[in-house]
Formats: C-alpha cells, sequence, structure tokens
C-alpha cells in the first residue's frame, strides 16, 4: 500500500500504512525500518506538496544521513 500510494499520490492511504507497519513491528529492526520507512514516506511527501511542515515531520522521524531524493536503499521500493 506505501508503494502504491506514494507512486499514485494518495498520501492519505501511504500514511494509513506506514502507521500501521510501526504498529506491527516487533523487534528493534522491525521498528527501525518502520520508522525510516514513515520518514522517507514524508521526505517524498515534502517534495512533491513542497510543504515545510512536512519536511520537519520527516527530519524528525528519519535521522538517517545520506539520504538521497530517489531513497535507492529504501524500502519503499
Amino acid at each position: 500500500m506505501i508503494k502504491y500510494g506514494i507512486e499514485l499520490g494518495d498520501w492519505k492511504t501511504a500514511h494509513i500504512a506506514a502507521d500501521e507497519m510501526i504498529a506491527q513491528a516487533q523487534g528493534d529492526k522491525s521498528i527501525a525500518i518502520a520508522h525510516y520507512t514513515l520518514g522517507a514516506l514524508l521526505y517524498m511527501e515534502g517534495v512533491q506538496k513542497h510543504k515545510e511542515d512536512i519536511f520537519a515531520a520527516a527530519r524528525g522521524t528519519n535521522q538517517s544521513p545520506g539520504c538521497s531524493a530517489e531513497f535507492s536503499g529504501c524500502y519503499l521500493q
């Protein structure tokens, strides 16, 4: 749902799926991946919408330095 929500610009659906992913995550690695995914989602939404508040939210959840706009190593692909 996250991948297609991003591709179609359906951010609400992508956010719901990311929130569910976080809620269902068990274990440190799974929780970290879920939070990284939400941060990447917020970043991509901010890029598309050009909204500073979305970038601020992404910076709060995604602390991974060196992420590019393409998110080539991201779990959203």
